[in-house]
């Protein structure tokens, strides 16, 4: 049985991998939305991308058309700003979140670590068809 020191440890790291995948997600929506024809090119089976940061800023706040367009504008002056601080900060970032990987995967058993494995390799297609989609703009 876990120890309460592993226990917290792995609730730490639980915590920490679901905070990164948060911040991730929310650096690469507040980039700039993509158009609707753009984020559903290359979904596999009608799978539909998670809606741009201007579109649920929209949906939350009930944005006029003028306020999403001064959204998009402020979004796209600051796009190489948001981009040179995620290059500086990605190495940190993929180097703690392999390390939360590896020490999730030391609690799994072998059907989970498999399950796992799936798991990842479907966020990471999905990531990379999210990149290749944002190149195409």
């Amino acid at each position: 049985m876990l120890n309460r020191s592993k226990l917290w440890a792995t609730g730490l790291l639980i915590a920490m991998f679901v905070t990164g995948a948060a911040v991730g997600g929310g650096m690469s929506q507040a980039w700039g939305g993509e158009s609707d024809d753009t984020r559903d090119q290359g979904r596999e089976g009608g799978e539909r991308a998670r809606p741009s940061y201007v579109e649920r800023l929209t949906a939350h706040l009930e944005l006029t058309e003028s306020q999403q367009a001064d959204v998009k504008l402020i979004l796209a002056r600051r796009e190489s700003d948001m981009r040179a601080l995620w290059e500086e900060v990605r190495p940190k970032f993929d180097a703690l979140r392999d390390t939360i990987r590896v020490k999730i995967m030391d609690v799994l058993t072998e059907e989970q670590q498999q399950k796992y494995r799936e798991l990842l390799e479907h966020s990471s297609r999905r990531g990379e068809r999210d990149r290749e989609n944002k190149t195409h703009n």
